[in-house]
């Protein structure tokens, strides 16, 4: 198998450092990352064309950390006043912060309709991972990277050096799952074996790869 030749995105980048990449199909032709010098935030095109800070970032932008994108917002964590905040993809409007303070606002990601982060409290030795409306997990750990597929929250530990998943989840979550999807239900097992039969069977998918097929229950946004 032929080794994966990398492509250079954008050159000549000060302090680069968080990076997102929507599965969503508005703008999934992009990368987007956090420049912390200046404090800004960029996009490319896959391909590494178009390179360039986004619009109306100037002054809301102050310590960047991390950044995350869903088909409306840009998201990103700012080390300076340990807040998430968002704006608008299309340039419009100003930033809106989400987390309280109380911890240093670290790593994040988003899937509809929850933004998830990370927060740890240097005082207090205790780490969290929060959404918009509860905190998830809580303890004494320090999370060195986040990521959210299916709602279910992956994580660095960066303290024991383990990647770490929910090993259950709880009764009020399993109550609520699928609640959130715009069927507002979970999927039944007939709706989603005839995805997995299509990608598994040659006579189907020999000519697809690296395709993810979104069953989600559908998107709220047109």
């Amino acid at each position: 198998m032929a080794q994966c030749q990398p492509v250079n995105i954008a050159s000549d980048q000060n302090a680069p450092l968080g990076i997102s990449v929507s599965s969503l199909p508005k703008h999934s032709d992009y990368v987007y990352w956090v420049n912390q010098s200046p404090p800004s935030l960029w996009r490319a095109r896959k391909d590494g064309s178009s390179p360039a800070p986004q619009a109306n970032t100037t002054g809301l932008v102050q310590m960047p950390f991390d950044i995350a994108v869903d088909e409306e917002f840009l998201y990103w964590s700012e080390v300076k006043d340990r807040q998430v905040y968002r704006r608008p993809l299309d340039g419009g409007g100003t930033r809106f912060g989400f987390l309280p303070s109380g911890g240093d606002a670290g790593f994040i990601d988003v899937e509809a309709p929850d933004l998830y982060a990370s927060n740890y409290e240097p005082a207090s030795s205790q780490g969290a991972i929060v959404t918009t409306a509860e905190a998830l997990f809580m303890g004494p750990f320090v999370v060195g990277g986040l990521a959210v597929r299916s709602q279910v929250v992956y994580w660095i530990r960066q303290e024991s050096n383990a990647i770490v998943a929910p090993a259950d989840r709880d009764p009020k979550g399993v109550s609520k799952f699928g609640s959130q999807t715009p069927m507002k239900r979970p999927a039944q097992p007939e709706e989603i074996a005839p995805a997995f039969v299509f990608l598994a069977a040659p006579s189907c998918s020999s000519y697809i790869t690296g395709e993810i097929l979104p069953i989600i229950g559908g998107y709220s946004g047109g």
